[in-house]
């Protein structure tokens, strides 16, 4: 019997955004047409992968992977002093294409955040020609720090930041907003794809085309601190949903269902 998981369909929904594009798509469809069963990673990967390969709803199961979090980290991370002194809004991860990096750094720029907060990248590329051109017509090059380092500088980051920003146009399903919440850090993301089922009522969500509504929801956030509190409490409880003991219990559920077909 032949499983196949399926992480995303951004290859399928955005191709022009990738150089390899057409070879990736006819390698993706071979595995999936030759499987016997698929796991998808979110309701949102599946409903795309019914949506673009027209694949039988009885074929996919959903299954939720889980984040990381460790005893290690968990134990050591808040015993070192905060590597970023300045107050600092905390982004992750690759930041070009469907990512929207750019239309937060607009959106940062337009609003009062740019006096009292500096903005930390943590991990992806290093910055293209594109952004610098946007940080310098924004006067911000001053105010962005690019920073990579281990899962407990992360921790860190994280557990200091004012809030994650998570702007992207899709995602499979999205770690960084459970990551975040872990360790207590607010998160305002987008409300594509599946991200609103993976945060629930635990972030503040924003339209990734609309500039001036993130600027509107990032300041209300600074503004609030009951906000920030519920939003932290709910982080706690909406973790509980996610885990890799989960994740491994249910992906063995479904083998063993298919294998005793």
């Amino acid at each position: 019997k032949y499983i196949t998981t399926v992480h995303d369909m951004i290859w399928e929904k955005f191709p022009k955004f990738f150089k390899y594009s057409n070879l990736m798509i006819k390698a993706k469809k071979k595995s999936i047409d030759r499987s016997d069963h698929i796991v998808c990673v979110s309701e949102n990967t599946k409903k795309d992968l019914m949506d673009i390969y027209s694949i039988d709803e009885k074929k996919i199961s959903v299954v939720y992977p889980g984040f990381f979090s460790t005893s290690k980290i968990e134990n050591k991370f808040k015993v070192k002093n905060r590597i970023i002194k300045d107050s600092y809004i905390l982004y992750v991860g690759l930041r070009g294409t469907y990512k929207n990096f750019l239309l937060f750094v607009r959106s940062f720029a337009k609003s009062n955040l740019k006096k009292k907060f500096k903005i930390v990248c943590f991990g992806g590329e290093h910055p293209s020609d594109e952004e610098n051109q946007i940080f310098e017509q924004n006067e911000i090059t001053d105010d962005i720090i690019f920073y990579s380092g281990s899962d407990e500088e992360l921790a860190n980051l994280y557990s200091y930041a004012e809030f994650l920003i998570f702007p992207s146009l899709y995602e499979g399903f999205g770690v960084p907003p459970l990551e975040a919440m872990y360790f207590g850090c607010p998160v305002i993301c987008s409300n594509s794809s599946s991200l609103p089922e993976v945060v629930g009522d635990a972030a503040i969500t924003f339209d990734p085309e609309n500039e001036i509504e993130l600027k509107d929801k990032m300041e209300l956030l600074i503004n609030s601190k009951n906000l920030r509190k519920n939003l932290i409490n709910n982080g706690k409880k909406r973790i509980e949903k996610f885990s890799w003991r989960n994740c491994a219990n249910k992906n063995y559920e479904v083998y063993a269902k298919i294998n005793n077909e």
